[in-house]
């Protein structure tokens, strides 16, 4: 067998090798796929699969307020804290409570910020009158004077169509006062809709209110008729200003460091939230010095870079990023606001300047509070859990939520949360292949270079001989 036959060889045999190692590889890495567990629905009607409560990590149990009349409230609220926060999901979708025999218990999560709530006043209609031709009308009657209202919705029938309306006001149902008069437009096009049918106006609080609409002038029908419709629906609408509600708590304030904010000499300061992932928009600081002005910077701290290491990054502000107090003013907490962060240290950056640096005593952080809101469960169920901790857990969406009115009346008996356990049955969930046994991977890879080689040094071999073979025959050819 020549030389370069044998040379061929071994690289046939070494890319056989190298085919195996690699097949060996890739079933190793395929043990991490997934296989799902879940048999294929056979029905849109098929019941969700109940929830074990060994998928979840921690719990904490939630001590329900006495019921002291038969009037007390139906519904029974709570504020998470920072343990919550701490080993449940940023956007809290694995929430769970469970009463004592595992059943899960409907809940409501709110994001207790500012807002503004639409309200409809209840009302009774009255004096409905719809001719074939000519304006129609109708009066509600509110039964109260006591009401602020500045909004009506009136909804008709039809398509295409701008309707003049009036929207009158009364206190007896006799002498009437105009709050508004417009036009309500409804318009279609392809996938394009215009649909005004709401009007607002000063505030009022009129106990009767009287609505008339006209007919559109342009709009006749193929058979020469006028515009016929009806009044389908009207509704009293109501502002009602929500104030949300803050959960303020103190941070721990580490030493102060020099630094450099704005390209000048400054003062930088560590603020510990006391658990990762904590809601905060607000700091307010209690500062010792009587005369200052300073400007401010204010940064959250997020994993980065591929392997998650932690990093300050600037937050935008939402408020004066200049901390004053001028001679002779009282001594009030600083603010600071900014959009809202989830995290567990912030970084507060102060300017000085020339100036000596700010005394600051104290920090306390704040943000929106997150409220679980659910109806009060009977004895015999017991003392429910809030289980979280569970990184697979999906939005719950239940459907007592998505009923729940946005102002709740009477208001929710509140309860405190205990403090949080491990779950003592947790089955954490099944780890990949790899980091079962990350020794193999290694193992293989080791396997690869040896393999690999060891064709490099059979095939420099072959090449030496091939070589020395070459330089043999030319010499006796040259001696010929």
């Amino acid at each position: 067998m020549s030389t370069l036959q044998k040379l061929q060889q071994t690289w046939r045999a070494g890319m056989i090798g190298v085919t195996l190692l690699s097949l060996s590889t890739a079933l190793v890495h395929s043990q991490d796929v997934p296989v799902s567990t879940t048999a294929p629905s056979t029905s849109n009607a098929e019941e969700a699969t109940p929830e074990l409560q060994a998928r979840w990590e921690y719990f904490v149990p939630v001590p329900i307020p006495a019921a002291k009349t038969d009037d007390s409230p139906t519904l029974v609220d709570l504020i998470l804290g920072k343990e919550v926060f701490a080993h449940a999901r940023p956007n809290l979708a694995d929430l769970r409570l469970f009463d004592t025999t595992g059943k899960t218990i409907p809940y409501s999560l709110r994001y207790r910020r500012p807002q503004t709530i639409r309200e409809n006043v209840a009302a009774t209609e009255f004096n409905r009158d719809e001719p074939d031709d000519g304006p129609h009308e109708l009066t509600l009657d509110l039964q109260r004077n006591d009401i602020q209202y500045n909004e009506i919705k009136i909804v008709t029938s039809g398509t295409d169509f701008r309707r003049a309306v009036e929207a009158e006001g009364s206190e007896d149902g006799k002498t009437w006062r105009q709050l508004v008069a417009a036009n309500l437009i409804r318009f279609e096009h392809e996938k394009q809709k215009i649909d005004l049918d709401s009007l607002t106006f000063a505030d009022s609080r009129f106990r009767f209110v009287r609505v008339r609409v006209h007919p559109d002038p342009n709009r006749v029908t193929l058979d020469r008729e006028r515009d016929r419709f009806r009044i389908t629906e009207v509704n009293v609408v109501r502002h009602v200003e929500d104030p949300g509600e803050r959960l303020t708590q103190e941070g721990a304030l580490q030493p102060r460091e020099p630094g450099r904010t704005y390209g000048v000499p400054g003062s930088v300061w560590i603020i510990d939230l006391g658990g990762d992932n904590v809601p905060c928009d607000r700091i307010e600081a209690d500062i010792a010095d009587s005369e200052f002005a300073r400007d401010i910077l204010i940064e959250a701290e997020y994993p980065s870079g591929p392997l998650g290491q932690l990093r300050f990054t600037y937050v935008a502000m939402t408020g004066e990023r200049l901390w004053q107090r001028k001679p002779g003013e009282p001594k009030k907490p600083l603010i600071a606001t900014f959009q809202e962060v989830q995290t567990r240290r912030l970084k507060l950056h102060v300017t000085d300047h020339r100036n000596p640096p700010l005394s600051i005593h104290s920090i306390k952080f704040s943000g929106p509070a997150r409220q679980v809101v659910f109806a009060r469960p009977t004895s015999e169920a017991g003392e429910p859990q809030l289980f979280f901790g569970n990184p697979n857990a999906e939005l719950p969406n239940y459907d007592f939520a998505r009923n729940l009115p946005e102002k709740l009346a009477p208001q929710p008996a509140r309860t405190e949360l205990k403090t949080a356990a491990r779950n003592p049955n947790f089955v954490p969930p099944p780890q990949p292949f790899t980091e079962r046994f990350p020794w193999l991977i290694y193992v293989v890879l080791s396997s690869v270079s040896v393999v690999l080689a060891g064709m490099i040094v059979s095939l420099s071999r072959a090449a030496i001989m091939i070589h020395d073979a070459n330089g043999l025959r030319s010499g006796v050819q040259i001696s010929k």
